[in-house]
């Protein structure tokens, strides 16, 4: 699991600085990553319009695609592009599983990285981002610019996202851009007001703890549902609120896990009484959760104790490592 530490003065900059960090990695994802079924140049031209919302949008957010674009040394439209395949095709894929175990005022966070194949080694590194005076530790893909896994921010805030398989679509700003966005913010109360405010052209589950606090955002392309809580909680891949009846038709036939993994998740939380216990279930070392929240698409999986002030992460088949957080304190 690579660690790479970023620090700029500006959205291009960092940008900038991580594809230099990142180089030839990056170039060499865009081909894996690519669908097949369809060329560049037609990816390209159905992205464009969700370029022209997102430049008005987020300007900062495209300045620093263009910077990671520049200094790993591969067209900007191709990342961009890819960062719209989901969108663009109406071909969401089941990833990820988040278990959030409450501890004295703070939350255990922690989150399995699923990939839509086989997992492959060295698409996601450990990141630490510092843009002015905000540091984001996350796992991040190759492809973007952070905020589409897990995180968690200088203020304390966490974020884990989880794909969701939704009816409605419109063009508007990437769920990938909105995950970026959601990043930054500083509080649960900052993330209620602002989410409804954005044009989105699809939708993530977003889940933040902030101290012992927590809030998921279940979203599609038009709506969305919040749920605010202080007990253990899980998600997957489905709805869970009121949004249910939006869900794609046939989530959970054959091929599908969401249902499996979602219960898993359930019946699991109330066996977790200290990290150890976390650590069997997300590596799949709980013969019980081998396969299922631990499953070959697996590519890393994260736990986040803003408690200790501490983030470890294992890449498949490595060992945890562990890296103090430098968190601001909330008055």
């Amino acid at each position: 699991m690579r660690f790479i530490k970023i620090k700029a003065k500006n959205n291009y900059e960092a940008g900038f600085l991580l594809g230099k960090k990142l180089g030839k990695l990056t170039s060499g994802y865009l081909e894996i990553q690519k669908p097949q079924d369809i060329s560049w140049e037609k990816l390209i031209k159905l992205s464009k319009p969700y370029l022209a919302v997102t430049q008005k949008t987020f300007p900062q957010f495209i300045k620093e695609m263009k910077g990671l674009a520049k200094g790993s040394g591969v067209p900007f439209l191709k990342i961009w592009a890819l960062n719209c395949v989901e969108e663009i095709l109406q071909k969401q894929k089941e990833k990820c599983t988040s278990i959030f175990i409450p501890q004295k005022n703070s939350y255990l966070v922690g989150h399995n990285e699923d990939w839509e194949r086989p997992a492959v080694p060295h698409l996601t590194f450990l990141l630490q981002k510092t843009i002015g005076g905000l540091t984001i530790w996350e796992l991040a893909y190759l492809y973007s610019i952070g905020g589409n896994a897990c995180s968690i921010n200088s203020f304390g805030l966490t974020q884990s996202i989880n794909t969701l398989h939704h009816l409605d679509s419109q063009v508007g700003v990437p769920k990938n851009i909105v995950a970026r966005w959601l990043s930054e913010f500083p509080n649960i109360k900052e993330v209620k007001k602002e989410f409804g405010k954005i044009r989105r052209a699809s939708g993530y589950s977003h889940t933040f703890t902030e101290n012992a606090k927590l809030l998921n955002i279940e979203s599609t392309a038009k709506r969305f549902a919040i749920l605010e809580t202080q007990n253990q909680y899980c998600h997957t891949n489905n709805f869970t609120g009121r949004l249910k009846k939006f869900e794609t038709r046939g989530l959970g036939k054959s091929g599908s896990t969401t249902y499996k993994r979602y219960a898993s998740a359930c019946r699991f939380i109330k066996k977790i009484g200290a990290e150890r216990e976390f650590k069997k279930i997300l590596s799949g070392q709980d013969k019980y959760a081998k396969s299922l929240i631990y499953n070959p698409r697996t590519l890393a999986s994260v736990i986040i104790n803003p408690q200790t002030k501490t983030l470890e992460v294992k890449g498949r088949g490595e060992r945890w490592l562990k890296i103090n957080l430098n968190l601001k304190n909330r008055s």
